[in-house]
């Protein structure tokens, strides 16, 4: 695969695919989030795999779940050594803002700017900021700056939640969304109601893997439907407008 050109977008095949091919597979940057906070406890913080069956290993502080001592180790290695709840005041309190509000955009968030504070990605995404959202964004800019250590400005905090909001992708375990990530690659592929691409689900619920549907040949655009076949009618067309930007 390549990326458009410089000032374009979307992403575009290098070489012939068949159809049911894997083009790509890639884990989430900056972790995942949990879909609803209230089932927190019943999937692994760090791949969502299910826990049902499983022997919980838990964070010895804030005993956030996760399914085996490798996913620990990643979260705790990465940004959870910073984003506990129970040992860092702030973060407790940025989290619990986001839980009012049902707002898990916020999460995602903490993870990318405690790994990447300078935001690199908002030089590639842009997004207008809703002033009702202000003080909303600056209280929690404030809460994330003092758990992480660094200056967060509202600004790029609300620009990032902006971002996510329009890039990150679902995840599914079995036919259930249980959360969602950010994906480098698969989040530069553009919607069609046609596509010639679509997410299938592999045996880590976190991992992406991007299916042709039919054959692609070399230079064809890859494409997703954003919303899946079984978003129809004036409700989809409302989301691609509202969230997306674009027409069916």
């Amino acid at each position: 695969m390549r990326d458009a050109p410089i000032g374009g977008h979307g992403l575009f095949a290098t070489r012939r695919f068949e159809a049911e091919s894997i083009l790509f597979e890639e884990y989430p940057i900056g972790g995942t989030a949990v879909a609803f906070f209230h089932h927190r406890n019943f999937f692994c913080a760090n791949c969502l795999v299910t826990l049902d069956n499983r022997i919980a290993v838990e964070c010895g502080s804030c005993k956030d779940r996760y399914c085996s001592e490798q996913c620990l180790h990643w979260s705790s290695t990465l940004f959870h050594h910073k984003l506990c709840r129970y040992l860092n005041d702030s973060f407790n309190a940025y989290f619990e803002v986001a839980k009012s509000i049902s707002n898990e955009y916020y999460l995602v968030a903490a993870n990318l700017l405690s790994l990447f504070p300078t935001a690199p990605w908002l030089h590639h995404f842009v997004h207008e900021e809703d002033e009702s959202e202000f003080y909303q964004n600056q209280l929690m800019a404030r809460h994330l700056s003092a758990a992480t250590g660094e200056d967060i400005a509202t600004s790029v905090l609300a620009k990032t939640v902006g971002m996510l909001r329009v890039n990150v992708l679902g995840i599914k375990s079995g036919d259930t969304q249980v959360g969602f990530g950010l994906y480098s690659k698969q989040s530069l592929l553009n919607h069609s109601s046609d596509p010639n691409c679509r997410c299938v689900a592999t045996e880590n619920p976190s991992l992406c893997a991007i299916e042709a549907i039919s054959e692609i040949l070399p230079d064809e655009e890859l494409t997703i439907d954003y919303l899946g076949p079984d978003e129809l009618g004036p409700c989809r067309t409302n989301i691609l407008a509202t969230q997306y930007n674009i027409g069916t």
